[in-house]
């Protein structure tokens, strides 16, 4: 695909090209040697930060309606004149000429980029350049064999599967809850151990991953008992405590399971001083990390059973809202009334009703 990034629709025109020899000595700074125009090669500033690459160009007297940008590729091209001026004053002729000449500068940006987001900025002689990398860009990605999806009741990826109609509605509504509040992250809590988070968080993720213009991070929270990864059929090398306890770089374990726009956070190992961890202020900075490096990004938190451990309670402070899923037919009234009273200190957006009758048409209530 190739953008044209005029700054402004560009009038000029642009020398001829080249032979090889001159386009030599065009990029590497020194005059052409055939045709005695001076070729001018002004310099370029390439600097890479998380999010994004940066290019400053210095480029005095050119007009804005004069330099036109292109990417394509993964190459940067930035083409401009710089145009010669002369006057004649009465009968001495007087020149007045100042350095002059076209310029061709191609660079390749080593990752990738967000194309339709490329910012151009020219003012005052300085252009500068801003390419968004694409999110996931530099995560890590393992192929998975489909079959593994089905296998692992990953039924949100199953777009002809009945089933999957429940987590679309879900997406929607949860969606829509996320928007309408500029909210970008939420906690899934179950009640107890074996209501369903993991498997309601997984679907979810996917579901939201498959709305084209939306990306999704799932992080498995549970420090005790991670288990969103087996939805996806791999084994993490490396988890959230990993980062927590030995340093090992995020973008060193997240990955990409092979579906577009998600990236999964995973746990790796168990500890039983969860709820300290979770609370350290090393997780609070990664989290307002997460929450805060992709504005345009959801982030969903597979945390552990409200009822068994006190991790969730010490977590949800950090999180936009919560969602709870409830296990039809054994969470009980009581259990359901507690979970909620939890929830109470955060932004509760509603309940999933998970593993009901198969004859009941909501049998994912929300």
């Amino acid at each position: 695909m190739t953008r044209l990034l005029s700054l402004i629709p560009s009038e000029g025109s642009f020398m001829p090209t080249r032979n090889l020899f001159d386009r030599f000595f065009e990029d590497t700074g020194f005059p052409s040697l055939f045709d005695g125009e001076e070729i001018w090669v002004p310099a370029f500033d390439i600097t890479e930060t998380d999010k994004e690459y940066l290019v400053t160009a210095e480029l005095p007297g050119i007009d804005h309606k004069d330099v036109d940008v292109t990417f394509s590729e993964g190459i940067l091209s930035v083409k401009g004149e710089k145009k010669h001026e002369k006057e004649d004053k009465g009968e001495n002729f007087h020149r007045v000429e100042r350095r002059y000449g076209s310029f061709h500068r191609s660079f390749r940006i080593p990752g990738k980029v967000e194309t339709e987001k490329i910012d151009a900025n020219y003012k005052d002689g300085i252009l500068k350049l801003t390419l968004p990398k694409v999110e996931g860009s530099e995560t890590k990605k393992i192929e998975i064999n489909p079959d593994k999806f089905v296998e692992n009741i990953l039924i949100a990826w199953m777009k002809n599967d009945p089933r999957s109609t429940s987590f679309r509605m879900l997406r929607t509504q949860v969606l829509q809850k996320l928007r309408e509040n500029d909210w970008n992250t939420l906690a899934i809590n179950g009640a107890t151990k074996g209501a369903g988070k993991s498997f309601v968080a997984a679907n979810l993720a996917v579901s939201i991953a498959l709305e084209l213009n939306q990306t999704v991070l799932l992080v498995d929270m549970d420090l005790r008992r991670p288990k969103t990864h087996t939805y996806f059929g791999f084994v993490p090398e490396y988890g959230l405590l990993d980062y927590l306890q030995n340093d090992v770089p995020i973008k060193d374990i997240m990955v990409n399971p092979g579906i577009e726009r998600l990236v999964i956070l995973p746990s790796h190992g168990t500890t039983e001083d969860a709820s300290e961890i979770i609370s350290s202020p090393k997780m609070v900075r990664l989290i307002d990390e997460l929450k805060n490096r992709y504005k345009s990004r959801i982030v969903l938190f597979d945390l552990p059973p409200l009822l068994s451990v006190d991790d969730a309670w010490v977590f949800l402070p950090h999180v936009d809202a919560s969602l709870l899923v409830v296990e039809d037919g054994k969470n009980t009234e009581d259990e359901v009334k507690k979970s909620l009273k939890i929830l109470e200190r955060t932004n509760f957006i509603g309940a999933v009703l998970n593993k009901a009758d198969e004859n009941n048409s909501d049998r994912y209530s929300y």
